[in-house]
Order: C-alpha cells, then structure tokens, then sequence
C-alpha cells in the first residue's frame, strides 16, 4: 500500500471531524523540525492510570474501533485473544483540558499497519476526533489541552518511504479539532544528521536536475531498492529543478571537503524520479528529504 509523501508546512484550512489527512492548499509556515532521531513517546510520562474508563472504552468502543478491536481479540476465531496488548495500546490523556479523561491510541489497525486515533470521552460517548497512520513520535501541551502531536509513518510490508507529520490542535473550533501543519517524507534507508539547526536556513536551487542524495556524498554507483524487484541506480533519490524552494536542517562535510546540506524541499518544488511516491493520493501535495551540496543552494530570506 502507497502511503504520503512529504515536507507540508501548511494552510489554516481545519480538518473535518474523523476525516483523515484531507487534500487542502499546503503552504510553508513554521520553521519546526521533525525529531528525526527521536525514539517513540514514553507514554508513562504522560498518560493518566485510569484502568477502569479503559475498560469502559473497551467493552463500548464506537463502530470505527472495530478493525483495532479485532486486531487484538480476534473475536470468531482460533487466534488467542490479546486483551492486555489491547490494554496497553489505549492511553488515557485529558486531550482538550475539560477535566474529563480521553483516550489515545496507539496501537494494530487491524491489518498490517498501526494506527493513531484520538477519541474524546463526551456525554454521547466516545468520540473519534483523529486518525493517522502508524505511530506518535511526540506529543506538546499548551494550557493544559493537547497542542501538538507528531506522527510518523515507516511503512508497512514493501514500502520503502518514511513519513512524518505535525499536527496542531484548537477545541475551540467544534468540530474542526486539528489542521496539519508540517509534513515530510524520505526514501527509507536516508542518512539522517546527529544534530540540527537552531534554525532552518532557506534557499533555492542554483542549477537545474540538481540531486537529492540519501546520503551526504557521491554514490552513482550505489543502488536504492524500489518495489519488487525494481532498483534504481545511484544515491540521488531525485533531481530538483533550478529555483525551488526549500530550507536546510543540518550540514555535513564529507572527506573532500564538500560541505553537503540535508534539505526539506518545498511541497510545490518540482523533482523528478521514479522513488517517491505519495502516502494516500496523487492529490496530496509535499516536499521530499534528502542531501545536496551546498554549492548547488543560494540563501534567501
């Protein structure tokens, strides 16, 4: 299955309740960085022990938790049941700050991937707000309510792309609870930097079929596994044309000197390849993660 592509710093257009990861115009608006090297969320550092509302979300858990549900209970079949995998995977938070337990989960979609749902615990019951793919990378809270949540998607089965999302949350808007404000997507096995800019530096591409390495150096012998039995030759996951946009996050010298930058290109940035690939639809719009020398990149405010 395709998943999302990448770098989205995007628009003030709420999402609907319970729509996943709807198309909408995506422009960049926040210099925030993707914790790239983190490890996923400590969950006892925040969640609230509340064994007997899990329970109560379990035993009446809404339609659409029914495929997570059966993920774990395999209800019908000879599969042992899973009830404290089950347990562990819901996580009681008070996401909007009313006073009143929620829950987060993270946990079996039902199939071969992971999900992330958001319900909140109201007086009709429980109410799914949010849904994403795979996992919670990291979790901010602002006057007491769920500000932001980062996710992040490492594919399932024969992907090789990696996505990563922001998404900023308001409970006030009832009921456009959250937006996305930043995305962005990598070719799998992409070196990634040990540190980071304080602040991203932006830029634009100096010359044209400018490539995207996955590596900070040289590598048009080496070869990226696609799907299949599909390879492609060299480390330069794609070629960007003369003047896109995008924002270095970390620089790196090789051996010879060369000073490379790992980039987020800007989602309208045009590159061309046969590696990336979109995460939901050929509609959703993003930008893509790689090296290249800082020589090919001119600085712009």
């Amino acid at each position: 299955m395709k998943y999302i592509s990448a770098l989205l710093l995007v628009s003030s257009m709420w999402y609907p309740q319970q729509k996943p990861n709807a198309n909408q115009t995506k422009e960049q608006t926040v210099d925030l960085i993707f914790p790239y090297n983190g490890s996923s969320v400590d969950w006892k550092t925040i969640e609230k022990q509340d064994d007997k509302l899990k329970q109560e979300f379990i035993a009446h858990h809404p339609a659409n938790f029914n495929d997570s549900y059966n993920g774990y209970m395999h209800p019908g079949s000879e599969i042992r049941a899973e009830p404290v995998k089950l347990k562990n995977a819901i996580h009681i938070i008070d996401v909007n700050g009313n006073g009143k337990n929620d829950i987060v989960y993270e946990g079996s979609g039902g199939w071969e991937t992971n999900k992330v749902f958001i319900f909140l615990n109201t007086a009709e019951g429980f109410k799914r707000i949010f849904y994403d793919w795979q996992y919670v990378a990291k979790l901010e809270f602002k006057d007491n309510k769920l500000w932001r949540l980062y996710t992040y998607n490492p594919g399932c089965c024969a992907d090789y792309m990696v996505f990563n999302k922001i998404f900023e949350f308001d409970f006030i808007n009832y009921p456009h609870f959250f937006k996305e404000i930043y995305s962005t997507s990598y070719y799998k096995h992409t070196q990634l930097s040990k540190s980071y800019l304080d602040k991203p530096i932006k830029f634009s591409v100096l010359e044209d079929s400018c490539k995207l390495r996955t590596e900070p150096q040289i590598g048009d012998r080496d070869s990226l596994i696609l799907f299949g039995s599909n390879v492609h030759m060299g480390n330069d996951a794609g070629r960007i044309a003369k003047g896109a946009i995008g924002r270095a996050i970390a620089t790196q010298a090789d051996t010879r000197g060369n000073v490379w930058w790992l980039v987020e290109m800007d989602l309208h940035a045009k590159i061309s390849g046969d590696v990336f690939y979109n995460e939901m639809s050929e509609n959703d719009l993003s930008g893509k993660v790689g090296w290249i020398n800082g020589k090919a990149a001119k600085v712009i405010e």
